[in-house]
């Protein structure tokens, strides 16, 4: 009896997208929920629709260049990780996008090519901008 070969999984990494307690200042400067959404692409030249700059996590599904989505909705001070499996040979990328109450320049989505990207990615919702976390995932002001 012969034992059946296995293919072995895709590798996987942990995104963890965290907002930190400055995060989405209202007009009075009080910290606000946020919508923040992670975005696998096939390639690296896909961006959300033009007509939602102020919105970057809407107005798109899965489809196309688009692999996956997911959204997550966070408190000041809280975190959401997930699983994103790597496909070994095939140009992916990471969005990495909030909307902002009041959007800024600063407030552009992040893109993170995988390639072969092994480590886990650790994003900082900070005031009005997203940005990857320093390696020892402290708050910076």
């Amino acid at each position: 009896m012969t034992t059946p070969v296995v293919a072995p999984a895709a590798p996987s990494i942990q995104v963890r997208v965290r907002a930190l307690s400055s995060a989405n200042p209202s007009t009075s400067g009080s910290p606000q929920p946020i919508k923040a959404c992670v975005v696998k692409i096939k390639g690296s030249t896909w961006r959300p629709p033009l007509s939602n700059q102020a919105q970057p996590c809407s107005g798109f599904s899965e489809g196309g260049d688009v692999l996956s989505v997911s959204i997550a909705y966070l408190a000041p001070g809280q975190a959401h990780t997930q699983e994103v499996k790597v496909d070994d040979g095939a140009e992916q990328t990471l969005m990495v996008a909030a909307e902002f109450q009041r959007p800024s320049p600063e407030g552009e989505p992040l893109y993170i090519a995988l390639g072969h990207h092994r480590q886990d990615i650790g994003i900082d919702l900070v005031d009005r901008s997203v940005r990857q976390a320093n390696p020892a995932n402290k708050e910076v002001p």
